[in-house]
C-alpha cells in the first residue's frame, strides 16, 4: 500500500487480518464497524446512534453467508494490481465520492496518474457508492463513456 492510497489511507495487512478474525466471529458487526469507523463522520454517527438505516443493514448482513464474503475480502486484499494499471488501454471512468468511508482523494489521484485513459468523476456529497446516491448522473456519465467506444 502506498501512503494514503489504501482503505482509510492506512489500512495495513495487520488490520486486515484483525478484520478477518472479527468477521469470522460476527460478520455483520465487523463489516458495519469497517464502514462506520472509516473516513465519513456521518456514517460513524449513524452507527453509534443505531439509526434505522444501520439497523436495516445489520439485519441484511446477518442473513448472508459469511464464508464466501470473507474469502472475497481475502482475495481483494491479496491482489496488488499497481504494476498492471499502466497496461489498461481502454477508457476508464473512476467515480469517487468525496465522502467515501474508505478512500481518500489520494487513491483517486493515484489511479488517475497510473491509468492512461482514466477520467475521475468527483461526487462531492457522495460516499463509497456514488452510483447509488446519484444514479442519473452516473448513468449519464457511463453512457457518455460507452458511446465514445468503438464497439
Amino acid at each position: 500500500m502506498l501512503n494514503g492510497t489504501g482503505i482509510y489511507g492506512d489500512f495495513d495487512a495487520t488490520r486486515s487480518q484483525r478484520l478477518i478474525a472479527e468477521m469470522q466471529v460476527d460478520f455483520a458487526e465487523a463489516v458495519m464497524r469497517l464502514a462506520a469507523h472509516g473516513l465519513n463522520a456521518r456514517a460513524r454517527n449513524g452507527y453509534e446512534c443505531n439509526s434505522a438505516a444501520w439497523q436495516k443493514l445489520r439485519h441484511y448482513l446477518r442473513n448472508l453467508k459469511p464464508g464466501p464474503l470473507i474469502a472475497i475480502w481475502e482475495s481483494l486484499v491479496a491482489a496488488d494490481l499497481r504494476d498492471v494499471l499502466h497496461k489498461i488501454s481502454i477508457p476508464t471512468l473512476l467515480v469517487w465520492g468525496a465522502e467515501s468511508n474508505f478512500y481518500t482523494s489520494a487513491t483517486a489521484r493515484y489511479l488517475l496518474d497510473h491509468i492512461a485513459c482514466c477520467r475521475v468523476s468527483h461526487y462531492p456529497a457522495a460516499d463509497h457508492s456514488p452510483q447509488l446516491q446519484c444514479p442519473d448522473r452516473f448513468v449519464s456519465e457511463l453512457h457518455a463513456l460507452l458511446s465514445g467506444l468503438d464497439m
